[in-house]
């Protein structure tokens, strides 16, 4: 094995190490998020629309990732608490970083949903009177993502 190989081989062990620790959740940061979403924090599902209509957590706001430079003022001023989660952290870690770049003082970046989804469920996470999508539960949203994952791995297996 040539030492450029070997290097690329650590390189990616390390990443993978990385990412299991990241998917891992923060039960700090689990309770901070549910505190603040109990005072009235803005709760921003960063995944795609579809990945929002097949399944997300009660009184989320869909704002994609992608277009969350042009949709922030729809979390409300700045000094609003925001809590943010995607399907796996990376684009909640994304996001939470372009709300910060904005000037929000209070993101909480809780990682994936089900790390939100498995614990009590948030009080009120959106301002009274906000729009939002129909809810589905956070164990019907977790028992829609599993399935779609489990498809998924079976497709790879293949």
């Amino acid at each position: 094995m040539t030492t450029s190989t070997m290097v690329l081989l650590a390189a990616f062990g390390g990443f993978m190490i990385w990412r299991v620790v990241q998917m891992r959740p923060n039960p700090a940061r689990i309770a901070a998020a549910h505190a603040a979403l109990a005072r009235g924090a803005c709760l921003v599902d960063v995944r795609s629309p579809a990945e929002f209509q097949s399944g997300h957590l009660p009184g989320a706001r869909n704002l994609p990732v992608q277009s969350l430079g042009g949709r922030m003022h729809e979390v409300g001023p700045t000094d609003r608490e925001v809590v943010v989660y995607c399907a796996s952290g990376a684009r909640s870690a994304s996001a939470a970083g372009k709300f910060r770049h904005a000037g929000y003082t209070s993101v909480i970046d809780v990682g994936a949903m089900r790390n939100l989804a498995n614990h009590t469920q948030p009080a009120a996470a959106t301002a009274p009177g906000s729009p939002t999508e129909p809810a589905a539960t956070g164990d019907e949203a977790i028992s829609r993502q599993q399935r779609r994952q489990q498809e998924r791995q079976q497709r790879r297996d293949r």
